[in-house]
């Protein structure tokens, strides 16, 4: 949207930043490694991960796609 709407650049690139922050700070604030499992294997279309679950990472696989460092 920062690219079509020029006059509010800032505040969308000022909202990524936040969004990303954010989420990095959701995975600092993890307290075992069963809440890591259901972090980084949430799929919004299908059932909730059980734990036990064959992981599939989409989480992951998605951060990698779309070349997120943090």
């Amino acid at each position: 949207l920062s690219f079509m709407e020029h006059e509010f650049r800032g505040e969308y690139q000022e909202l990524r930043k936040q969004c990303q922050d954010f989420a990095t700070a959701l995975l600092d604030h993890t307290r075992s490694s069963y809440e890591l499992e259901v972090l980084l294997n949430h799929d919004p279309t299908g059932p909730a991960f059980e734990h036990g679950d064959r992981m599939h990472l989409n989480r992951l696989k998605l951060a990698i796609k779309l070349r997120q460092k943090k």
